[in-house]
């Protein structure tokens, strides 16, 4: 039976503490899974915010491919002439991405002008749905934590600050600016956050996942346009998929002029004809 070593707790220690990285987190035999192989394939922030559930669930996977990879290879399955032909295809549209990707990244020549010109003409388009909060909140797993935590605050220290010192415990944090509906969180906090006052700092409220202190730095009402810096990014990606959409189909053209391309419709519905 293959060994199985994993070390993903002293990974998220040496993390957590901001200590020299160790190279590898999971092994297989001889296969390993390294440190930036994981930070790549995770959404930014995840192992700095020590997400033990998202990085553990990632890492069980990788184990379960590999395991699953290395049985087929000792059944001569690398060597099957179907396996050979599948992995031709994925080379190709992984190059024909990769290719795109680099010659048709659009994005450096959106200019903020484009962007904000877009905006202004497309007001209806950013009317939110509903009523939305903007908010920050901690959660903790013991009520006595959520209260110190939340005195330290009350002292003009911040959130952040208050995430970062270890000694309050704290298990998860929401400090992003993005403005979330009711319908988008979990009810408990739901209800919390959609009937306190915009910039006062919740008491302690048992809610789904721990304890949690939490504050509304902002309430928008349902119609309300989006501001430009929630959307920037929206629009930039559509502005620049438009244009490499446009872009695309003058490479195809000029490809097409100058390479050799036959087409038979004939030869190819006569090779399934059964006579």
């Amino acid at each position: 039976m293959r060994k199985i070593v994993f070390l993903l707790a002293a990974f998220l220690l040496t993390a957590a503490c901001g200590g020299q990285e160790p190279l590898v987190v999971a092994r297989v035999g001889d296969a390993r899974l390294t440190v930036s192989e994981l930070r790549g394939a995770l959404p930014p922030g995840t192992l700095e915010e020590g997400n033990r559930d998202q990085v553990l669930a990632f890492v069980d996977g990788w184990i379960r491919s590999e395991l699953l990879n290395q049985n087929a290879r000792e059944m001569g399955y690398h060597r099957d002439e179907r396996v050979r032909e599948r992995v031709d295809e994925a080379n190709r549209d992984i190059m024909v991405d990769v290719f795109l990707e680099d010659e048709l990244d659009m994005r450096p020549f959106i200019s903020d002008e484009e962007i904000t010109a877009y905006y202004q003409n497309n007001q209806d388009a950013f009317r939110r749905a509903r009523e939305e909060v903007q908010f920050m909140a901690l959660w903790f797993a013991e009520r006595e934590h959520a209260q110190q935590a939340r005195a330290f605050i009350q002292g003009g220290r911040s959130f952040q600050e208050a995430m970062e010192d270890t000694s309050f415990r704290a298990i998860e944090a929401s400090l992003d600016p993005e403005f979330t509906a009711r319908e988008e969180m979990p009810q408990g906090l739901a209800d919390l956050l959609f009937r306190l006052e915009p910039g006062l700092l919740s008491e302690p409220a048992e809610v789904e996942g721990g304890w949690v202190i939490a504050r509304v730095t902002d309430r928008q009402e349902a119609g309300t346009v989006r501001a430009l810096w929630e959307v920037h990014d929206d629009i930039m990606a559509r502005l620049a998929s438009d244009l490499r959409d446009l872009k695309l189909e003058e490479m195809l053209s000029r490809l097409l002029e100058d390479s050799d391309v036959t087409i038979d419709l004939d030869a190819a519905l006569k090779g399934n004809d059964p006579r």
